[in-house]
């Protein structure tokens, strides 16, 4: 938002926010803007950006899987405000999506706040502030409560000796990574090759 103004133009009064929203839900290519860690020719978008220099981004295809307006719309000097709550795939630029909300509505748009409440299965009411940690009161999840969103395949006793020496299995699955547990404990991440699963890292 303390980037240079490229275009102002006055809002007019809204009836149609939530049409333009509900509309956007779905898959949707979008162009990663410059302020972010993608890299181009060996060079992060950002760094091309603090100089004044914007290139050419190719679009990816992104998922909205929710998206509603949480606050009113606040009218003030020739703009208009409003807050949202989106669900989104990985790999989504919500200040992309803000420009695209605005183009939707016949504006030039941008973001002025972001706030990450929930990242895969982690939520920000599970979340511990510095305080807190300075205190000694949070809780440390072990490797299979942090990824128990993932592709959690149980072994038995023979299988893991053999995840311990990182061999490859035959698994009863079709999916392309599988994340092991033996014992309620992450004990490998395997990813699938021609028929097999193959070690992409192990825990012993």
């Amino acid at each position: 938002i303390s980037g240079k103004i490229i275009d102002v133009k006055e809002v007019q009064q809204f009836n149609n926010v939530d049409e333009i929203l509900n509309g956007l839900i779905g898959s949707l290519e979008q162009v990663p803007p410059m302020y972010s860690s993608i890299k181009q020719n060996g060079v992060k978008l950002y760094e091309l950006a603090r100089e004044g220099i914007t290139v050419e981004r190719n679009t990816r295809v992104i998922e909205i899987k929710k998206l509603i307006r949480t606050s009113e719309l606040l009218y003030e000097d020739g703009c208009c405000k409003f807050k949202f709550k989106t669900t989104v795939s990985k790999g989504t630029y919500i200040r992309s999506l803000c420009v695209e909300i605005g183009k939707r509505l016949g504006y030039p748009a941008l973001m002025n706040k972001l706030e990450r409440t929930r990242s895969g299965n982690f939520c920000i009411e599970d979340s511990y502030t510095i305080e807190n940690v300075i205190n000694d009161e949070f809780k440390i999840l072990s490797n299979y409560e942090a990824v128990k969103d993932k592709n959690i395949y149980f072994i038995n006793e023979k299988l893991n000796k053999r995840v311990m020496n990182g061999m490859s299995l035959r698994l009863n699955s079709n999916e392309d990574l599988l994340y092991l547990v033996y014992n309620n404990e992450l004990v490998g991440i395997y990813e699938k090759e021609n028929e097999e699963y193959k070690a992409k890292r192990v825990w012993n």
